[in-house]
């Protein structure tokens, strides 16, 4: 039987006339193997807890006192990133932000979060990391990942005197199979666009209450920007009167929604997405409809009754309740963006005003999104006839 209490430490049985059990460790100083033989199982494992651990803490120059702990370890490896780690320049802020929010979703759940990292088994981390492999997202397995790797950087850095991470496997982030993405990749054709507008101002028509006609009103003009010009949900909502004119035709992204919030409105995530989106005629009167009819005179242009910024979920809710009412149940208000780009696409736009109108900052990731298409486009350029 054997089982590992420390990292360079392990207890094990042994046959042996006097003693029943040995520790089997590396010394901190010479880095060869030795052991130690014990009779009891109790003895070998306070040896360990006490001897041994207080002779690497000693080599390694970690406090004695120290309590150096994993929500430590996390804030730890943040700053080590912001400062750009092993000679790699420093993380962007959306890469910090969501090292905050898997800390603040996934890891809130590790109950010994607030423990100190040398006073914790791996059998503890092994149980953890197995909950979040049960989990199977993406996100998820980032998550274990950003953790083992911050705990080793604060090991590497004797911070703390163990890594009780280090024989643990983290999951693997895999993405979902293309049967199950989400609703949101589905890319309508015109004419179900149409009618999914049609059916938003049907709503607003026939609702009772005023507040109800607001609310279909506001949800139309954010779908049509979505539809006509080509913005993320994050990208609409914080849209102000100043942000567009519609005189010249045009709109400026300035803002957006910070991922995985609500209303926390940030810089777009890349230089890319702060750009100028051209406004079509048709977008144009319904966007002059809309700011005359609530008579919004500057400011948010989607505020809700309470005069506080409409949150994702409110949008969602209501553009999901009008997708159903048309028959389509597969479609999420990002696959509007999809329609927007299909129709670039389809009126011959080159590659790099696609990726520019669009914010993306990599051309990689518009041929990878929308490459099909683009070259499904160009063959009808080469057809031949006889």
């Amino acid at each position: 039987m054997r089982f590992d209490i420390y990292e360079h430490c392990s207890v094990k049985t042994v046959s042996h006339p006097r003693y029943a059990w040995r520790v089997v460790y590396t010394d901190p100083k010479t880095q060869k193997y030795k052991q130690k033989y014990f009779r009891t199982k109790i003895a070998a494992i306070e040896w360990v807890e006490t001897d041994f651990f207080e002779c690497m803490r000693r080599w390694l120059g970690v406090d004695h006192k120290s309590s150096f702990t994993f929500r430590d370890a996390m804030h730890y490896y943040r700053d080590l990133c912001a400062r750009g780690r092993d000679g790699r320049p420093p993380a962007t802020e959306h890469y910090l932000e969501t090292i905050g929010r898997y800390e603040s979703k996934y890891l809130k759940d590790f109950l010994w979060l607030d423990h100190p990292i040398d006073d914790t088994r791996e059998g503890v981390c092994f149980e953890f990391m197995q909950q979040l492999r049960d989990m199977d997202t993406y996100t998820a397995a980032k998550a274990a990942q950003v953790l083992k790797a911050a705990v080793a950087c604060s090991r590497q850095d004797r911070k703390c005197a163990t890594n009780p991470f280090r024989d643990v496997k983290a999951p693997a982030a895999r993405s979902k199979p293309k049967d199950q993405k989400k609703s949101n990749q589905y890319c309508p054709e015109t004419e179900e666009v149409r009618a999914l507008l049609s059916k938003m101002l049907e709503f607003s028509k026939s609702a009772n209450r005023q507040i109800d006609v607001t609310s279909w009103r506001r949800v139309h003009a954010m779908a049509s920007i979505a539809a006509m010009a080509g913005l993320r949900l994050g990208e609409i909502i914080p849209l102000r009167v100043e942000n567009i004119s519609l005189d010249r035709r045009r709109l400026w992204v300035r803002e957006a929604i910070e991922t995985g919030s609500n209303k926390r409105i940030k810089k777009p995530k890349s230089d890319a997405g702060a750009r100028v989106v051209p406004l079509s005629s048709g977008l144009v009167r319904t966007l002059k409809s809309y700011i005359d009819e609530l008579n919004i005179e500057g400011g948010p242009l989607f505020l809700t009754s309470t005069g506080t910024m409409m949150s994702r979920d409110n949008a969602n809710r209501s553009f999901k309740k009008a997708a159903v009412a048309v028959g389509l149940d597969n479609l999420g208000f990002h696959g509007l963006r999809h329609f927007y780009a299909s129709r670039l696409i389809a009126s011959g736009a080159d590659d790099m005003t696609i990726k520019s109108v669009l914010g993306h900052s990599d051309y990689g990731f518009t041929i990878k999104q929308y490459g099909h298409m683009i070259r499904e486009n160009r063959l009808l350029d080469h057809t031949v006839d006889v």
